[in-house]
C-alpha cells in the first residue's frame, strides 16, 4: 500500500473538507441522516438500562422520607427507613443529536503497513444556526424501586428480623448532554484500517469508536406519572438526584458508549465511509 499512500491520504483529507461543507453531498450530518440500520435520528436503544449503587447523602434522606411516606398503616406508629439504595431503570429509550457532528482532519498511522490505520476524532454539536440540534439528548420511561423496612424497637436500621415492604414510582426522563461550559466538548475517537481490495476500491474496518462526553456535559431532569403511597414530587426528587448523582452519570455514559461502539453502528459506520472514499476515487475529483 505504501505507493499508494499519499493518493489515500489526499483522499481522506478531500472527503473530511467535503463532510464538513453544508453544500457538499458528503457533508456528514446528511449522511447520517440516511442510516436506516440502524436509524440514528433518533437512535433507538435496544433494551433498557439498569443503574445501581446510587449513593450520596441525599438519596438516602431522599429514600428515608419515601419510606416514610410509604409505611404501611399496619405498621403505625412506626416509621419505615430505607433498607437500600434505589433502583432505577431507564427504558423505551431513543438518543437524538447525534447527526450533529463533524470530522477533524484524518491522522494516518502505521503508513508502511499494507493495511494502514486511521484515526479520526468525530466534534459533536459544534454546527449553529443549522436546524441541527446543539445537544445530544437521551429521553425514556423510567421505574425507581425503593426497598424499605420497619427497624426493630429501638434500632435505626435493617436487619433480617426488620419487618420488608417496598414502594415504586414511574415517570420519564431526559438527559441532555450539552457543550456549554469549561471542558465540555463532545466528542468521538474512530480508529479504522483501510485495505485495498482487487478490484483496486477501498475497504474500511472500524475497530473502534470511542466516546468522549465529561460527566459535567450531563443533566437530567425527571417527571413522575405515578407513584406509590406519598407525595409524588418527594419521589420525583429522590428520582432527579439519584440520576444526577456521580454514579448514575457513570453508568449512563457507559451505556451510551456500548451503544454507539457496538458491532452493528460499527459497521455501518465503516460501509458509508467507505462508499463515500471510493465514491470520490471513481469521481477523480482529487
Amino acid at each position: 500500500m505504501n505507493a499508494s499512500l499519499s493518493l489515500l491520504e489526499a483522499i481522506l483529507n478531500l472527503l473530511q473538507k467535503k463532510m464538513r461543507d453544508s453544500s457538499s453531498n458528503y457533508y456528514l450530518p446528511d449522511l447520517l441522516k440516511q442510516l436506516d440500520n440502524p436509524n440514528i435520528n433518533p437512535y433507538v436503544v435496544d433494551g433498557d438500562w439498569d443503574l445501581d449503587n446510587l449513593s450520596g447523602d441525599s438519596i438516602t434522606t431522599g429514600a428515608n422520607q419515601i419510606c416514610l411516606q410509604a409505611t404501611p398503616d399496619q405498621y403505625y406508629p412506626a416509621q419505615g427507613i430505607s433498607s437500600s439504595p434505589p433502583q432505577i431503570v431507564l427504558s423505551s429509550i431513543q438518543v437524538a443529536g447525534l447527526i450533529n457532528v463533524l470530522p477533524e482532519k484524518p491522522n494516518v498511522i502505521d503508513p508502511d503497513s499494507d493495511a494502514p490505520k486511521v484515526s479520526v476524532v468525530l466534534d459533536f454539536c459544534t454546527i449553529l444556526n443549522s436546524g441541527l440540534p446543539t445537544t445530544i439528548t437521551v429521553n425514556g420511561n423510567f421505574t425507581l424501586s425503593q426497598s424499605c423496612c420497619i427497624p426493630n424497637r429501638g434500632s435505626q436500621v435493617c436487619d433480617s428480623s426488620s419487618s420488608k415492604f417496598g414502594t415504586d414510582g414511574e415517570g420519564t426522563f431526559s438527559a441532555v448532554i450539552s457543550p456549554a461550559g469549561q471542558n465540555n466538548q463532545l466528542t468521538m475517537n474512530c480508529d479504522s484500517v483501510i485495505t485495498v481490495q482487487p478490484d483496486s476500491s477501498f475497504l474500511v474496518t472500524v475497530n473502534s469508536m470511542i466516546v468522549a462526553i465529561p460527566k459535567t456535559a450531563l443533566t437530567i431532569s425527571v417527571t413522575i406519572n405515578s407513584a406509590g403511597k406519598g407525595d409524588k414530587k418527594t419521589y420525583e426528587k429522590l428520582a432527579e438526584e439519584a440520576l444526577n448523582s456521580d454514579g448514575a452519570k457513570t453508568q449512563i455514559l457507559a451505556q451510551l458508549q456500548e451503544q454507539l461502539s457496538s458491532d452493528t453502528a460499527r459497521n455501518q459506520i465503516g460501509t458509508m465511509i467507505t462508499n463515500q472514499l471510493n465514491s470520490i476515487l471513481s469521481q477523480a475529483v482529487f
